[in-house]
């Protein structure tokens, strides 16, 4: 099934056959999130299974690999096993999950910010050593102004740390 509501609707629609269901996923906080909520807030029993737990059970199968089929063994097999402690997805309000996933984005570009601006650090680091041990930390505008002024001086510049003799 695809992963679109319509997939979802699909998904549901095929398993009613079975009037007892428990369902187990993989990631219902990122990409498994959509159906996971989905399947919740239609009052369906689900089950978040930790990618961690699923690469451990398939290192212990017989047919070792990484495929979605295997992974949906794998997953099947954590909830038979451990249905009684894993966590359960509830449905979530559609703005406490909106609030979530803006601040989870939030974090993420921070860090993103974060390892780009070391790296930047760095590179003025191999570039220049004396400029760049002088520089003042890239996080505040004294260091954002000593980044723009170097790079209008390098590229006054004739000389390259790369350039060949």
């Amino acid at each position: 099934m695809p992963n679109t509501i319509g997939g979802w609707a699909s998904l549901l629609a095929w398993t009613v056959a079975w009037p007892e269901r428990v369902w187990a996923i993989e990631g219902s906080g990122a990409l498994g999130r959509g159906l996971a909520q989905f399947l919740a807030g239609r009052g369906e029993r689900v089950h978040e299974v930790s990618p961690k737990w699923t690469a451990q059970r398939r290192r212990t199968m017989r047919k070792p690999g990484k495929s979605d089929r295997l992974d949906a063994h794998a997953v099947a097999r954590v909830l038979r096993e451990e249905a009684e402690t894993l966590p359960v997805v509830l449905p979530e309000e559609p703005e406490a999950a909106s609030v979530e996933l803006w601040s989870r984005l939030r974090e993420d570009v921070v860090a993103d910010m974060t390892r780009l601006r070391n790296r930047l650090h760095a590179l003025l680091l191999l570039c220049d050593l004396e400029d760049g041990r002088h520089l003042p930390r890239l996080t505040t505008q004294a260091g954002l102004r000593a980044c723009q002024d170097y790079a209008a001086r390098a590229l006054a510049c004739s000389w390259s740390p790369w350039r060949r003799a």
